[in-house]
């Protein structure tokens, strides 16, 4: 009897454990499309010092507001480049200078000179 008992909580226990490590792509997705800009903003490209002496590296500066591109081409890593872009924000914020300047993190999806 207790082998039974035994054996009927380790399958509930199995199977409890294997429905809460199902991925649910369709809400997944639909998240993942609200990030996403898909009209082409303009903006300009600020060089703001290196990291490590206490700048944030290349930013675009856009409708009063900086971000922070992981993504930025060597092409288009000029201060004060005008450039038109969309892209998709990231969850992550990047922290940056002394006084901790948190950015918004986005990818470039596409990007082109003005």
């Amino acid at each position: 009897m207790q082998k039974k008992t035994a054996s009927f909580i380790f399958f509930l226990l199995l199977l409890v454990v294997s429905y809460a490590c199902t991925k649910q792509t369709s809400s997944l997705s639909t998240a993942e499309n609200n990030n996403q800009h898909q009209e082409a903003i303009v903006g300009k490209v600020l060089y703001t010092g290196s990291v490590a002496a206490d700048g944030c590296g290349y930013v675009i500066s856009s409708n009063g507001k900086k971000l922070k591109p992981v993504n930025l081409d060597k092409a288009f890593q000029q201060n004060g480049l005008d450039i038109s872009f969309t892209y998709q924000t990231s969850d992550e914020e990047f922290s940056c200078g002394m006084q901790a300047t948190k950015l918004t993190t986005i990818d470039i999806v596409s990007i082109k000179k003005l």
